[in-house]
C-alpha cells in the first residue's frame, strides 16, 4: 500500500516549512518519499550565496529563483544571460524564476 502525492505538493510542503522557520524535518517510523527528499534539496539556497540568505536558489532543474526587497522601486530588472523583469508580489517582494541555465 502506498500514497500517491503530486511533486508540487511536496514542493509546497517544504516551502511552507521553510517559511515557518523550520530547518529540519523528522521522519518517524517510515522512510520519506524520494520526491520529498528532492524537494528538500531543491529548497536549499545556492551554495555560492551569502551565508544565511535564502536567495538566489538553484533547484536541480538549473532554474534560478531570485527574490529581493526593494520597497521604493517601481521596476526591478535583472541581467544574466538576458534581461529579466521581476514581479512585485502581494508581500511586497520582487521575484523571478529563470528558465534552466547552462552549467
Amino acid at each position: 500500500m502506498g500514497v500517491a502525492v503530486p511533486d508540487s505538493i511536496w514542493d509546497f510542503r517544504v516551502r511552507r516549512l521553510k517559511e515557518m522557520g523550520s530547518n529540519a524535518f523528522r521522519c518517524a517510523h517510515n522512510a520519506p518519499a524520494n520526491e520529498f527528499l528532492e524537494a528538500c534539496d531543491d529548497a536549499r539556497p545556492s551554495s555560492t550565496d551569502i551565508s544565511g540568505q535564502q536567495y538566489p536558489r538553484i533547484p536541480s532543474d538549473r532554474r534560478v529563483e531570485f527574490r529581493l526587497k526593494a520597497p521604493d522601486a517601481k521596476t526591478v530588472r535583472l541581467h544574466l544571460d538576458k534581461d529579466y523583469d521581476l514581479e512585485r508580489g502581494s508581500d511586497g517582494l520582487w521575484s523571478i524564476t529563470t528558465g534552466g541555465l547552462a552549467a
